[in-house]
């Protein structure tokens, strides 16, 4: 979360609601990312906002501030810790919003779903893959071994699949 503060990237959340805890069955909540704190209010007047310009109305029930997008809850449960990460949009998880267009905005969904299933499974999963390198991994060829390897690689080895073909079809034939 830190990194993404820093570098100031931004989760792209296409149709978000904002969610509110209450704190009840023991759990405790901790806010995971928030609107901006400038010109958000949760609109429930404007339902086209192509040809209407959503305006601010407190007689209407609209509240400002900043709202909580995404929180994890935890709980003891006898001798083990329940955790349940809550987020009020479905599709920051798509394909479409995980690879947006690029240049578009500086978004880092990808890297938000990896650090939630990183704090789900308490960093035991995914499992790390990543291996050290093979020690054997480079060729070195002296300049004067670069005509042996074009005659086994040009001459040598298309003869023999050609022998293997031949016999191969002649084997075929006597079936």
């Amino acid at each position: 979360r830190d990194v993404l503060i820093r570098r100031r990237n931004r989760v792209g959340f296409t149709g978000a609601v904002g969610l509110k805890f209450t704190g009840t069955n023991g759990f405790s909540m901790t806010p995971i990312l928030t609107t901006d704190t400038i010109d958000t209010w949760n609109e429930t007047e404007t339902i086209d906002l192509v040809n209407d310009t959503a305006r601010f109305n407190p007689g209407a029930g609209e509240e400002k501030g900043p709202f909580v997008l995404a929180m994890s809850l935890s709980r003891q449960v006898g001798d083990k810790e329940q955790r349940v990460m809550v987020f009020g949009d479905a599709d920051f998880i798509s394909n479409g919003a995980i690879s947006p267009p690029r240049g578009v905005y500086n978004i880092s969904n990808f890297t938000t779903i990896n650090g939630m299933f990183d704090w789900l499974s308490y960093g035991v999963v995914p499992v790390d893959t990543r291996r050290p390198p093979s020690r054997d991994n480079r060729i070195t060829l002296v300049k004067e071994s670069i005509p042996y390897v074009k005659v086994g690689l040009l001459g040598i080895f298309p003869t023999l699949l050609l022998a293997w073909g031949v016999v191969l079809i002649a084997r075929r034939r006597g079936k």
